[in-house]
C-alpha cells in the first residue's frame, strides 16, 4: 500500500472525527439556527479555545424620548464586538415591544429603524405599542462557538393627550356650544388645561384654564365659514391641538320646526301646529325623557293640516332624528295615497310627485339607533329634479331626472307626520324642520349639531 494512500485514510478518519465532534458540541450546546444567507464561515474556530467569552453587545439609539405615530427611533447594534474573535460575523435580532416574541429574524442587519403605533393601522416599519411610557427594549447577539449575549434598552414612548370634542349650535341665536369632556392624557388623567382660538386668527381668546365647556356668540366679522381651534395641555406639557370647521346658521325659509318637547306644537313662528292621534312622548337622541315622540306603526300619527306652507312647488327639505323599529310613512305634504303627487318619505324611498309620475330615491332601512336625516328637493332652471339625501351630516344618496314638468303637483290632502295613506311608521322621531328652500351641506352640519 503506498503512503500517499495511507495518509488519505488517515486524513479522512481525521475529517468524520472532526465532524462528528462539531455534532456533539451542537448537541450540547444548541446551536442557533442561522439564516442561510449570507453563510456563516465561522461557526467553529479551530483556533479558539471552548472558554471563549459570548460576543459584547451594545446598543445605540437615536433618541431615547419620542411619541406614539410621530417618532421614528433608530436602534443600532454596530458597536457590538466579538473581542477574541474580531472578524467573526456577528448575527442580531429585536424584540422592540417587549412581548416576548422576536419581532426580526436573526440577521447580520446591525441597524433598525421603527415607529410606534397605537393601531394595526398601516404605518411604514411600525410596530405596535400596547401601551406608551417606559418601554424595554431587547438585542440578541450571536457570535463565534454560538455564544451569544441578550442584553436590554429603555426609552420612553409617550402619547399626546387625546382630545374628545363635540360642538353644537343654536340656530335662532347663532350661539355655539363646544364641550371637551372626555379629552385626557395617556395615562387617562382627564386633569388637562385649555386655551381656546374661536375664529382660528391665530390670537388665543382664552388664557390656559381648566374648562371644558365654553360657548361664544358670533358676529359680522365671522363670515359664513371659520374654524375654531382647542389647544390642550396635559401635565407633562405635552399639546395636542385640533382644529373644526363652523357655518354660519341660516334659517331663512323656515316653514315648521317642531320640537316634540312633549307636544306637537310648531315653535318657528308660523303656528303649523299638528294635531296628535296617539303619538307619545319619548326619550330623545340624548337620553332626556318627554323629548321626542314615539309612533306605534299601527294608527299613531301627526296631523299637520291642509296649509299651503307645507306644500311648496319647487324646493322642499326636511330633516329630523329618527330611530326607525320597522319602515313606514314618516312625511307626506298630499297624504292622498297616489304617490304621484306630493312630497312623500317613508323609511325606505322618497318621491316627488308631477301628478303624472314621480321622481325618487331609495333609502337603506337598516338604521341602528339615532340617525340625522336630511331629504331636499330642488328644481333647476331646466325644470330638472333633485333629490339629495344626506345621513349624520354626510352625503347619502342622489337622484335626478329632466321631466320638464314645472312643479311638485298637490291634491287636496293634509300633511301628515308618522304615516303615508294607511302605511304607519314604527319608531321615535325629534326635531322636524320644514323648509322651502333647497339645504347646503353647511346647513345639513348645522341641523345635525343642532341644539336641541
Amino acid at each position: 500500500m503506498s503512503e500517499s494512500y495511507t495518509n488519505f485514510k488517515e486524513n479522512n478518519k481525521v475529517n468524520k472525527s472532526f465532524s462528528l465532534i462539531i455534532v456533539i458540541l451542537c448537541m450540547l450546546f444548541s446551536c442557533n439556527e442561522l439564516p442561510d444567507k449570507p453563510v456563516r464561515d465561522n461557526i467553529f474556530d479551530t483556533n479558539a479555545s471552548f472558554d471563549d467569552e459570548p460576543p459584547i453587545a451594545h446598543i445605540s439609539v437615536s433618541q431615547d424620548t419620542g411619541f406614539i405615530n410621530e417618532t421614528y427611533f433608530e436602534f443600532s447594534a454596530k458597536s457590538s464586538i466579538e473581542e477574541e474573535h474580531p472578524d467573526a460575523v456577528l448575527y442580531y435580532k429585536w424584540d422592540l415591544n417587549n412581548d416576548g416574541i422576536w419581532d426580526t429574524e436573526l440577521s447580520s442587519n446591525e441597524n433598525i429603524k421603527v415607529i410606534y403605533s397605537d393601531s394595526d393601522h398601516s404605518i411604514s416599519n411600525s410596530i405596535k405599542l400596547y401601551e406608551p411610557g417606559e418601554l424595554t427594549i431587547k438585542l440578541f447577539v450571536l457570535g463565534a462557538l454560538n455564544k451569544s449575549t441578550t442584553i436590554s434598552y429603555t426609552i420612553y414612548v409617550y402619547d399626546h393627550p387625546k382630545i374628545v370634542l363635540d360642538w353644537k349650535v343654536d340656530l335662532f341665536s347663532s350661539r355655539f356650544y363646544f364641550d371637551a369632556s372626555g379629552s385626557a392624557d395617556w395615562t387617562g388623567d382627564e386633569n388637562l388645561e385649555m386655551r381656546w382660538d374661536f375664529n382660528n386668527d391665530n390670537i388665543w381668546d382664552t388664557d390656559w384654564n381648566n374648562n371644558k365647556l365654553i360657548n361664544y356668540l358670533i358676529d359680522d366679522s365671522y363670515g359664513n365659514t371659520w374654524g375654531t381651534k382647542l389647544e390642550v395641555k396635559d401635565r407633562f406639557n405635552f399639546t395636542s391641538e385640533i382644529l373644526t370647521e363652523q357655518y354660519r346658521p341660516d334659517i331663512s325659509g323656515l316653514v315648521a320646526y317642531f320640537p316634540f318637547s312633549g307636544n306637537c306644537l310648531d315653535s318657528s313662528g308660523n303656528n303649523l301646529n299638528g294635531t296628535n292621534y296617539g303619538a307619545t312622548p319619548a326619550e330623545d337622541r340624548f337620553g332626556n325623557p318627554e323629548r321626542a315622540l314615539y309612533f306605534n306603526g299601527s294608527n299613531d300619527y301627526i296631523d299637520l293640516g291642509k296649509n299651503e306652507k307645507l306644500k311648496p312647488s319647487d324646493y322642499i327639505s326636511i330633516s329630523t332624528w329618527i330611530k326607525l323599529e320597522e319602515a313606514g310613512g314618516i312625511f307626506t305634504n298630499n297624504d292622498s295615497c297616489d304617490q304621484n303627487y306630493g312630497f312623500n318619505w317613508s323609511a325606505s324611498r322618497v318621491t316627488a310627485g308631477s301628478g303624472k309620475d314621480n321622481i325618487y330615491i331609495t333609502i337603506g332601512t337598516s338604521y341602528n339607533g339615532w340617525k340625522h336625516i336630511v331629504l331636499t328637493y330642488s328644481k333647476d332652471r331646466l325644470w330638472c329634479d333633485h333629490i339629495f339625501l344626506y345621513i349624520n351630516g354626510h352625503k347619502g344618496g342622489y337622484d335626478s331626472v329632466c321631466r320638464h314638468i314645472p312643479n311638485i303637483v298637490y291634491k287636496n290632502s293634509s300633511s301628515v307626520i308618522g304615516k303615508i295613506c294607511n302605511n304607519y311608521f314604527k319608531g321615535t322621531l325629534d326635531e322636524i324642520y320644514i323648509f322651502n328652500r333647497a339645504l347646503s351641506i353647511e346647513d345639513v352640519k348645522n341641523l345635525y349639531h343642532s341644539r336641541e
